[in-house]
């Protein structure tokens, strides 16, 4: 929940994905145990990466199958810092300065009352 803090969440009303939640939550426990990560650089990139999925509704359609996406890209990496370096590049890739300039606003401007854009 500390990372989630970082990310600018301060309670669980805020929390619009349990699925983003729980990936993020499982993306933490892998740091810890299988690359062991110290809490200190592990929190930040599960604060951006929550911040990505939540933002861009990642894990909103199909989130079995994103899960397993984003798992399969971790199978080759075998230090944390390769660890985060891929959880960093996926972040960097999916919010992009097109995604702020237009993805973003054009969600916003849309009707649709329920939208990744929207649950923050």
């Amino acid at each position: 929940m500390k990372g989630l803090m970082l990310a600018g969440y301060r309670s669980e009303r805020m929390v619009s994905s349990q699925n983003a939640l729980l990936f993020a939550y499982t993306l933490y426990l892998l740091g810890r145990t299988e690359y062991k990560i110290d809490d200190a650089k592990l929190r930040p990139i599960i604060a951006q990466w929550f911040f990505m999925s939540a933002m861009t509704g990642r894990y909103a359609s199909s989130p079995e199958s994103t899960m397993e996406f984003d798992l399969a890209r971790l199978r080759p990496v075998k230090t944390g810092d390769e660890f985060m370096s891929v959880l960093r590049q996926v972040c960097d890739a999916t919010l992009t300065d097109d995604y702020w300039a237009i993805s973003l606003p054009n969600e916003l401007a849309t009707a649709a009352a329920i939208n990744g854009s929207y649950s923050i």
